[in-house]
């Protein structure tokens, strides 16, 4: 079987000394991790979108651009892989709130309304 997924991302390489990323513009989620979402989780609700619209300025500045093709559920960009904090002498989240798990209704929340099943991320 041929995965067809596409990157996690793509550069737009520019000529500047300038780099715009767009860690949350993507809202690709493999078939397989959807189908463990919650219908709401589904539609990805956290996606920053219009961000290439927002910032299509930038390549006429020289900027080189990084954008997200896959949900921050499934991939988070801006997160380092070892889970340290990216802000050291902040308190940090429990669960740690850029794992896809923490975000997607594997475990029941209510932020507002009964039908949102979120976890909230909670500060020690």
């Amino acid at each position: 079987m041929t995965d067809t997924s596409p990157p996690p991302f793509v550069f737009y390489p520019g000529t500047a000394p300038l780099l715009v990323s767009m860690p949350h513009a993507g809202t690709y989620v493999p078939p397989a991790l959807a189908a463990r979402f919650t219908d709401e989780a589904r539609q990805v609700p956290d996606t920053d979108w219009h961000m290439e619209r927002l910032y299509a300025f930038a390549k006429d500045l020289g900027a080189s651009i990084l954008v997200a093709t896959h949900s921050r559920y499934v991939v988070d960009l801006n997160r380092p892989p070892d889970g340290a904090s990216l802000y050291p002498k902040r308190p940090r989240a429990t669960p740690p709130c850029s794992m896809a798990a923490s975000r997607v209704g594997t475990s029941r929340a209510t932020m507002g309304s009964p039908r949102r099943t979120f976890t909230r991320c909670s500060w020690k």
